[in-house]
């Protein structure tokens, strides 16, 4: 039996010298796996593992990251409360789906794809594309963030350039196949493609990226058809007559995002427009937040007018509209936005300046999630969860803020938790004192 594990520990090792830098999925204490966004490069001899056991609720919880080839097959890193289940006689994610699902814990890695260990331990693997989001980044292996691509849209990244520092930025997310096919013929001088062959293929998209090769880059859906529909990634086009000039105009953005997070609408026009005119629900007047950056000429062929929502709430949900003059013709595109229902996220952080602390639960999800604590005492036999009197309570949006003037041991060590519920489900966060 040693021979053999001592075998498979060996077989990983080789397989893992094969491919590497692997990126994998990187969370603690996750409620689901999907509930994970962010993406850790490990090094040359780790792989990527998910460790599902029981949390401090009674309810599975995910860990996922990268681990040691060897260590896959030993105790799983970070908390654990039962006995974990391994699985070292494969490590493809397609093992997954026979482990046992009555057991909830589980310990298992893979390192034959980046993000493999989404589809561990039970996890059933997304239909759609998943690529890497960030903004101005300065390297595309600084971008440690994904997201989740609707139905027929690709992965995409370009290369900018930084308007106050003059150097090179990168931007990431997913895009339909009208936009790319537009971003394409109108960044013929940097990088800028589009790609659907793997999950996260923009990472590194821009590595190997040449004037004359990128064009093929996307290739047309064969499922679906790119005619403009009435679903919520639809574009419509208005003109003030036909258009004969063949000028066009793409306007590209994502179709929801997340509560009070930064969303960006791209107007790309062909060629470059003499004008840009922006409108929400019909009128010139844009709601508070919501503002316009310069133009920018992409090329002397093509040319971009950007508006950036800063906050997404209900008051910015709605019709944005891109109207451009290009020689003297008016075309105009439409793209609605709104706001994605999300499970409530919560993470707590701690402030200890003694006499005073301070703990701040940052809370994600929509419909905004209501916010709860509560203590328990150390040594405490009842399991009270009443905060002490002294404990004064703060909640701005979606942070709340425990705060606390006169630290005392005997009052407040213990176990304090921060609870977040919507209507899509609830998370309990817990952090010790001291």
């Amino acid at each position: 039996m040693c021979h053999l594990l001592v075998a498979r520990v060996l077989l990983l090792l080789l397989n893992v010298s094969a491919i590497s830098a692997l990126l994998c999925l990187s969370c603690t204490g996750v409620n689901n796996v999907e509930d994970c966004l962010t993406l850790k490069k490990c090094a040359s001899n780790q792989t990527c593992y998910s460790n599902r056991f029981v949390g401090s609720t009674g309810k599975p919880v995910y860990n996922l990251g990268c681990i040691d080839s060897v260590a896959c097959g030993q105790n799983p890193p970070g908390k654990r409360e039962t006995e974990s289940e391994y699985d070292l006689t494969s490590f493809d994610a397609e093992s997954s789906s026979d482990q046992k699902r009555s057991d909830p814990s589980c310990m298992q890695c893979c390192n034959n794809l980046n993000g493999c260990n989404k589809n561990l331990c039970g996890s059933k693997p997304s239909d759609n594309l998943q690529c890497m989001i960030c903004r101005d980044v300065l390297e595309t292996k600084f971008c440690d963030k994904l997201t989740t691509c609707g139905q027929d849209q690709f992965c995409f990244v370009q290369r900018t350039v930084n308007s106050v520092s003059m150097t090179p930025r990168y931007e990431m997310d997913c895009m339909g196949f009208q936009q790319c096919d537009a971003l394409l013929r109108a960044s013929r001088q940097d990088c800028a493609t589009c790609c659907n062959g793997t999950d996260y293929c923009n990472y590194n998209a821009c590595d190997n990226w040449t004037g004359t090769s990128q064009a093929t880059t996307v290739n047309k859906p064969t499922v679906t058809s790119v005619t403009p529909s009435t679903t919520a990634a639809s574009h419509s086009t208005s003109t003030s007559g036909p258009n004969t000039s063949g000028a066009q105009l793409v306007l590209d953005g994502p179709n929801s995002s997340s509560y009070k997070s930064r969303v960006e609408l791209k107007c790309i026009s062909l060629p470059s427009a003499q004008r840009y005119i922006w409108k929400y629900n019909h009128s010139t007047s844009l709601p508070a937040g919501v503002s316009i950056e310069k133009e920018i000429v992409i090329s002397p062929l093509a040319g971009e007018d950007k508006l950036v929502i800063a906050e997404l709430d209900e008051s910015k949900v709605g019709v944005y509209s891109c109207e451009a003059i290009i020689n003297g013709q008016t075309i105009e595109k439409t793209h609605f936005i709104a706001i994605t229902k999300e499970k409530p996220t919560a993470h707590i952080v701690k402030t200890f300046i003694p006499p005073y602390f301070a703990l701040v639960c940052t809370t994600t999800g929509y419909p905004p999630p209501q916010i709860g604590w509560a203590f328990v005492k150390a040594g405490s036999s009842t399991g009270s969860v009443g905060l002490p009197g002294d404990a004064d309570v703060t909640r701005k949006g979606l942070v709340s803020i425990v705060a606390v003037d006169h630290y005392k041991s005997a009052s407040h060590d213990g176990s304090w938790y921060c609870a977040a519920t919507n209507s899509l489900g609830d998370v309990i966060t817990e952090i010790d004192i001291p």
